[in-house]
């Protein structure tokens, strides 16, 4: 970028040059020659040129730095806590990478550019001007502080103008991103009207915003061009008179008059950067505030990928202080076993998974793997440990192959694949597609049913490897027979890994080594399925109205 400010800076002489090399020629007794000519051709051609190859070298350097600054905002977000994600629509942070980054960019590319231009031009231009006639430079040098006290408030109105209509636009790009996500439901509820109310009163709210920031740019640019122009008339009545006495050379008054025009640019340039540098500025706060929220801490000694016992030990758990999730939770994850987690909506089995995950960190008690604490391992080493099966059927856009791929950090052959999408009866119905693996799945998989979803899930869980998998209602979506198949898969995949399943279908756990009923925030039974029978009447109520 300084090679650009070099550039632009020899623009701006060369431009300050032309007007002096105008009043040689007037006020010399020659008529304008051949000579004379061509070195003013020559001098507007330099300064074109010049200015270009800086504008170039300016355009290339904002480029090059808006696109380190959405890689870094990408990195950065992707390495922000859960809670980052849960309290921000996923629309709005897109926003912010996208829109904010583009206001910044237009900001280095045009704006710094015309600043730099300005300020030498608006220097030299004031300098040559004294060199010329001091009396008329001093109308002038009055003059420019009257602006400067003119423009500096309306700037400070634009700036908070142009930060509401940012956090504005911003809530709507949201508000629509996830809309049209959950358009299915919209449909079905027949709310297209109701959103779309809603949305058109944030267009509204959005307009209101641009109106109050067009109406403070409608008068800056004006207001500023009306002083110069008046300085103008002002120079050229008062200069027209000192020629008429002799006390001044129509030359000098020609080249005055070309640099108070020249002034024209860099003062309308000044104060419409004012306004450009307001919402560069309420871009750059927004993503400040961002980047300031506290990342997840990857750091940590590494693990190996050993199969050992992992055990809470009164753990206690809320996401909100006044609204505990689980209180003093004991339960024992052994190796190769298949350990079943039941209980009523709300009572934080999905929060296990979560906080195996480390997703959040527990507020009381510990979570140990072989009786160490499991927050002294890197985080990204221990997240290796551990294949998840969500309930929200979890597939990006892309094609099936980059699904079942997905997260994966080893080759993996055709043979691997046929083999996962044989354990979850998937082979045939993806055989039947006319790209078979490369068939795209659209976006959130909206080209899959649901069963196939899940179960593209599970696969993917079973080529990672990891000696841990986690089943946070993996099986609600799949017919009997499916759901067969895949149970008989988790007996022969629980010789070499361990199973922690959350699910309502008793016959997803009734082979489980552990069941832990939870409810009330807390582990109310534990046992086999026959014991629990026997000794948990909540458990058995369940089971008996196939609650489980």
């Amino acid at each position: 970028m300084s090679i650009g400010v070099i550039l632009v800076i020899a623009s701006s002489l060369t431009n300050l040059i032309i007007p002096l090399f105008l009043r040689k020629v007037v006020d010399s007794d020659t008529s304008l020659d051949i000579n004379s000519l061509s070195i003013l051709i020559g001098m507007l051609l330099l300064q074109a040129l010049i200015l270009s190859f800086g504008n170039y070298v300016f355009a290339v350097a904002g480029e090059n730095q808006v696109a380190s600054l959405r890689k870094h905002l990408i990195s950065q977000f992707y390495s922000k806590k859960m809670s980052f994600f849960h309290y921000r629509k996923s629309g709005e942070l897109a926003s912010r990478i996208v829109n904010d980054t583009l206001v910044i960019r237009d900001f280095l590319i045009k704006s710094i550019p015309q600043l730099v231009a300005s300020i030498i031009i608006l220097i030299g231009t004031v300098s040559v001007l004294l060199y010329l006639d001091w009396k008329l430079s001093l109308v002038l040098i009055i003059t420019l502080p009257i602006m400067a006290l003119l423009i500096i408030p309306i700037s400070n109105i634009s700036e908070k103008a142009n930060k509401s209509l940012q956090e504005e636009t911003s809530l709507l790009s949201g508000n629509i991103a996830e809309s049209f996500q959950e358009i299915e439901m919209i449909k079905a509820n027949v709310a297209e009207k109701s959103i779309a109310t809603k949305q058109e009163k944030r267009v509204d709210s959005i307009r209101k915003h641009a109106l109050k920031t067009d109406l403070v740019l409608s008068f800056e640019s004006p207001f500023a061009l009306l002083f110069i122009f008046g300085v103008i008339a002002i120079v050229f009545l008062y200069g027209g008179q000192r020629v008429a006495l002799g006390d001044l050379s129509v030359g000098t008054l020609v080249s005055f008059i070309i640099y108070l025009l020249q002034l024209l640019n860099p003062i309308g340039t000044l104060s419409s950067i004012s306004a450009e540098f307001a919402k560069q500025k309420g871009a750059t706060t927004e993503i400040m505030n961002l980047l300031e929220i506290p990342s997840e801490e990857y750091e940590g000694t590494e693990i190996s990928m050993n199969v050992e016992t992992i055990q809470f030990k009164d753990v206690s758990f809320s996401y909100s202080s006044d609204k505990p999730v689980l209180d003093k939770v004991n339960l024992i994850i052994k190796p190769y076993q298949k350990i079943a987690i039941v209980g009523p909506s709300g009572a934080g089995k999905s929060t296990i998974i979560n906080l195996l995950l480390r997703f959040y960190d527990i507020t009381g008690g510990s979570i140990e793997i072989g009786e160490k604490d499991i927050y002294q391992y890197d985080l990204r080493n221990w997240r290796q440990l551990f294949a998840l099966v969500a309930q929200s059927n979890a597939v990006l856009s892309g094609t099936i192959r980059e699904n079942l791929c997905f997260g994966i950090d080893k080759l993996v052959t055709d043979k691997d694949l046929d083999e996962a999408l044989s354990m979850v009866s998937l082979t045939d119905e993806i055989k039947q597609l006319s790209e078979g693996l490369n068939s795209q799945v659209g976006e959130n998989g909206k080209l899959l049913s649901g069963g196939q979803k899940q179960r593209l899930q599970i696969a993917r869980a079973y080529l990672k490897d990891s000696p841990y998998i986690l089943f946070d209602e993996a099986t609600a979506n799949l017919d009997a027979d499916a759901e067969y198949k895949i149970n008989q898969s988790l007996k022969k995949l629980k010789e070499y890994r361990t199973i922690v399943v959350i699910a309502h279908r008793l016959s997803t756990v009734v082979d489980a080594d552990q069941i832990y009923f939870l409810e009330n925030n807390c582990v109310t039974g534990q046992g086999r399925h026959e014991e629990l029978l026997q000794t948990h009447e909540t458990y058995a109520r369940f089971v008996s109205e196939q609650m489980i």
